[in-house]
């Protein structure tokens, strides 16, 4: 009971934010978590996606692609003079995100403060980028993108795979990310590279006057 009363009166915080019905609300909840996830269903949230957390302690090197010959792969020391290509290639490649953000160059050049970043350029221009969080017995991979006019050709998978070349991964020093999973394209890629499926996090959506309605009618 205890934990009922704590979880709606944060809920009752979310809602009082805003006082704009079409306010949208999202929350993530893992898939273990079965009260979680029959409180977020309760109110009527929607599922969305699921953020699917993956594990690589043997990477796969991938078959020889097309862009395996002409792309150029390094880490980035001077990270403000690439957060405009970053930037532009984010926003085209995750427009269609649920969880999508909408960076400036000004706003990527921070968050490229905080990371580890390598880019990969063909014939002189950046075409895709690889964001990491190295940490003392593992890494993360933060964020991977493409180019839209530049995917299909194996770029992602070969970028990725040097980056976890770099970092020695293993047993003794996995590699973690998350992805969502409507990206069918990404999952494919990342399996074939060695990554495994860990764990599942839920992505729900809610606007705030379908909240209010769902509360009104169970505690009326």
């Amino acid at each position: 009971m205890r934990r009922r009363r704590i979880g709606l009166a944060l809920f009752d915080d979310i809602i009082a934010i805003e006082t704009d019905p079409d306010l949208i609300v999202q929350t993530l909840v893992s898939s273990d978590w079965p009260a979680g996830m029959a409180f977020v269903s309760a109110f009527g949230f929607v599922h969305l996606e699921s953020e699917i957390g993956m594990k690589c302690v043997e990477p796969l090197q991938p078959a020889r692609t097309l862009a395996a010959a002409r792309a150029t792969i390094e880490q980035v020391s001077d990270v403000t003079a690439c957060a405009a290509e970053v930037a532009r290639i984010h926003n085209a490649a995750y427009a269609s995100d649920a969880a999508f953000r909408l960076y400036s160059p000004e706003e990527m050049a921070q968050v490229l403060t905080e990371t580890e970043v390598w880019i990969a350029s063909e014939d002189g221009q950046m075409s895709g980028y690889c964001l990491t969080e190295p940490e003392r017995n593992s890494m993360w991979i933060e964020s991977v993108a493409v180019d839209p006019a530049r995917q299909g050709r194996g770029l992602g998978q070969l970028l990725v795979y040097r980056v976890l070349s770099a970092h020695d991964v293993s047993v003794e020093h996995p590699c973690w990310l998350n992805v969502s999973s409507r990206n069918a394209p990404a999952l494919k890629i990342y399996r074939r590279l060695g990554f495994r499926p860990q764990h599942e996090t839920c992505r729900f959506s809610a606007t705030r006057g379908d909240l209010l309605a769902a509360r009104e009618r169970r505690f009326r």
